[in-house]
């Protein structure tokens, strides 16, 4: 168990994550709005990205004027170096992409609430239906990187929320918000428009033409990199 882990997570990003920019784009563009129109933000604002990766995120978000800072025990962070997250207090924690990569979600959110003491978290989750479990070819099941360690339905998520004590509110495709339950509760919505042309980039994005009249090459180059993993194993490289 432990080396197989040691070698899924040899590299940050695996190479098949050919969206990687691709959502940081979307999650950026999502944290804007939500803030933009969150009225009870201050000055003093101060977001924390949990498992940043290489930095992308953050990058962003202090471009856009957020004042955010990163935290990640796996990966070099190349983009917002300088930025590292200290412990104290935040307004509101990211984590996108992360919590299927851990091995007890709810361990990892109760040590990064103590650390960070946020009141809200916005991250993601491909939920599946539990009574229709998806079969091996799921894409999210991800076999070929072995990164994928948990998984998630819509009642994990309200039994992470109990624990933690916040309420979690379903936003949009798999974005979710845990909020503290003391805190009062706000409508989060996203533009749809805006969504449904960041998500072009994402799993469907063969069906989109780019400016030049030629099709996204993100999907196909996934599909392209995960056959050739699978090749491997079945030649007995890896």
């Amino acid at each position: 168990f432990r080396s197989w882990l040691e070698e899924a997570y040899s590299s940050a990003i695996t190479v098949t994550d050919t969206g990687v920019l691709a959502r940081n784009i979307r999650n950026i563009e999502i944290c804007k709005q939500i803030f933009d129109h969150n009225n009870s933000l201050s000055a003093e604002f101060k977001g924390v990205d949990l498992g940043a990766g290489y930095g992308l995120f953050v990058r962003g978000m202090r471009d856009l004027g957020f004042n955010f800072f990163w935290h990640d025990l796996y990966s070099e962070n190349l983009l917002a170096r300088g930025f590292e997250a200290k412990s104290g207090t935040y307004d509101a924690a990211v984590a996108f992409e992360v919590l299927e990569h851990t091995v007890n979600p709810l361990e990892f959110l109760l040590e990064h609430k103590r650390k960070f003491s946020f009141s809200k978290l916005i991250f993601s989750a491909t939920c599946f239906d539990e009574e229709n479990i998806p079969d091996a070819d799921w894409w999210y099941w991800a076999f070929e990187t072995g990164q994928h360690i948990s998984f998630f339905s819509q009642r994990s998520l309200q039994y992470i929320a109990k624990r933690l004590n916040m309420r979690v509110t379903h936003v949009d495709a798999d974005l979710y918000i845990f909020e503290d339950i003391v805190s009062p509760h706000i409508p989060y919505t996203v533009s749809k428009s805006a969504l449904q042309r960041l998500s072009n980039f994402l799993l469907k994005v063969d069906r989109r033409l780019t400016s030049r009249g030629s099709t996204s090459l993100t999907w196909s180059d996934h599909l392209l990199m995960r056959d050739k993993l699978r090749d491997q194993s079945c030649d007995g490289d890896v």
